[in-house]
């Protein structure tokens, strides 16, 4: 599916475990065809301009796009359950959740804030939600983890996949995973999503 959106040589990273893709619905395309002729011809127009209807109709993208959300079984960012210090399965479900909701997060926020979108602090914000969401809490060793950050240097992990300069970034990643983990001490017991305005504040 990331090939068809990217292109056949995309490469996918390991770390990488679930894609949104935007898909033509061409069967709501149809039902509106079919309702405009029937409500034309209703109205005793014998020939319904459905050329000039169907060109309204596409201006707007909502009509006739749908915004498919596709999860991948598996260890969260390719981390195992023993780094994760969770049992196997137990890990597998974790992984999900998180996954989950990092990827709705970030339909949420391309929505709310389409004009603000930068790629590393995205993946922390996203991530912290999810993080939230699988635990109550955000675990910051945990997403240090995710990205390829021991201590304050970089290791190698998902950090790269959103940055040419992901050693570069690490200090300035570590002080936004500080900030993101003193603002969601004070949200114990909130919807995930809830942390989504002020985690852009924090932006």
């Amino acid at each position: 599916m990331m090939a068809a959106k990217d292109g056949p040589d995309a490469r996918v990273p390991a770390t990488t475990g679930a894609v949104t893709v935007t898909a033509f619905n061409w069967s709501k395309i149809r039902e509106h065809q079919k309702q405009f002729m029937e409500e034309q011809r209703r109205a005793g127009i014998a020939d319904p301009d459905w050329s000039s209807e169907f060109k309204r109709f596409i201006s707007v993208k909502e009509n006739y796009q749908d915004l498919l959300v596709v999860l991948s079984r598996g260890p969260y960012s390719g981390i195992s359950a023993a780094r994760a210090g969770q049992p196997e399965e137990t890990w597998l479900e974790t992984s999900h959740v998180i996954r989950k909701y990092h990827e709705l997060t970030h339909v949420i926020c391309r929505r709310l804030y389409p004009d603000d979108i930068k790629a590393v602090r995205d993946e922390l914000a996203v991530d912290t939600v999810g993080i939230f969401a699988a635990f109550g809490r955000f675990d910051i060793e945990l997403e240090k983890t995710f990205l390829g950050i021991t201590g304050e240097r970089y290791t190698g992990g998902r950090l790269e996949n959103y940055t040419d300069d992901a050693e570069g970034v690490t200090e300035s990643v570590c002080r936004k995973l500080e900030q993101y983990a003193e603002l969601t001490e004070a949200y114990s017991g909130t919807d995930p999503f809830g942390l989504i305005p002020g985690l852009m504040e924090k932006r």
